[in-house]
């Protein structure tokens, strides 16, 4: 059983509005945090980081369908009868950091971090950015207006990896990249997703981690701005995107943002389970617009 990531940042600010799509903090007093016992199975890591904890494994695997049942694929609902799966794996400035299982391809399994790691812009062209220890550089060199593949907020992301990977290397072991898990499967779910319409004149794009082919401004493809979009499928941590946490239909549905009525999205995550409860400042300390965390995907 092997784990790909998708991890939580909170916006240090909404640039162009439109531009870039949020996660609203929803339903925060209920949303789950990852302590409670119910749902909780351990920590993953022995206390050295640099192996798993067997105990934990085996209680995670109790509340999952063994290894080489599933045939394609399983959202949240499907997982552990639809009730939070939730394990500690890692810690950062004496916060424990908790992850849920959201979605199964064969043996792969999805979680995504319960809480904000960090607040970062997406981009900041010529300006300070936050967390310039993890990006490599201290001033946005991209585009405000670019898109995920060449953003702060995916370079800040790729350096939480390799940042825990330095105090826990047992992550080596089992973490591997949505490429992986497509070459072993031949399910490329991660790779390309359509459009989807946030609201009535306004659809997402670029959703999918793959590259973006179309050049096509005008139309309803998935990279409406024509944008350069390098290939983020190998990365060993990724930001998700708009059609797996809120709506994965081409359809406008006024419930589908920023909130909606439970169980939509490919991972099928109800609204307690995409909320947080830690909003002021971020696991790492740093403080950030406490409402909202970044998705991936471009709109216009």
């Amino acid at each position: 059983m092997s784990i790909i990531i998708s991890i939580v940042l909170l916006c240090s600010a909404v640039i162009g509005v439109g531009t870039y799509l949020v996660i609203n903090e929803i339903n925060k007093s209920n949303a789950y945090r990852g302590t409670e016992s119910s749902i909780s199975v351990g920590n993953l890591l022995t206390d050295d980081g640099t192996s798993m904890n067997v105990d934990t494994f085996n209680t995670l695997m109790t509340h999952l369908d063994a290894i080489g049942s599933v045939s394609r694929v399983q959202n949240s609902n499907d997982i552990n009868g639809g009730n939070p799966l939730i394990f500690q794996m890692g810690e950062v400035n004496g916060n424990k950091i908790y992850w849920q299982v959201v979605y199964r391809t064969k043996d792969y399994i999805t979680v995504w971090m319960t809480e904000p790691y960090t607040a970062e812009y997406f981009n900041r062209s010529g300006s300070s950015i936050n967390n310039s220890d993890l990006a490599g550089y201290t001033t946005g060199k991209y585009s405000n207006y670019g898109n995920y593949s060449q953003s702060v907020i995916r370079d800040v992301t790729l350096g939480i990896y390799n940042e825990m990977l330095t105090s826990y290397s047992a992550l080596s072991s089992f973490i591997v990249s949505p490429q992986t898990m497509a070459t072993s499967t031949g399910i490329d779910w991660q790779s390309v997703q359509d459009y989807k319409k946030v609201t009535g004149s306004v659809n997402s794009t670029t959703d999918g981690l793959g590259a973006q082919s179309s050049s096509s401004q005008g139309s309803n493809l998935n990279n409406y701005w024509g944008w350069t979009y390098n290939s983020c499928m190998s990365d060993m941590f990724w930001i998700p995107s708009y059609i797996e946490v809120h709506y994965n239909s081409t359809a406008y549905d006024s419930d589908s943002w920023p909130g909606d009525t439970g169980g939509r999205g490919l991972w099928a995550l109800p609204n307690e389970e995409k909320g947080f409860d830690n909003s002021s400042t971020a696991l790492d300390g740093t403080s950030g617009v406490n409402s909202y965390c970044w998705l991936r995907s471009g709109s216009r």
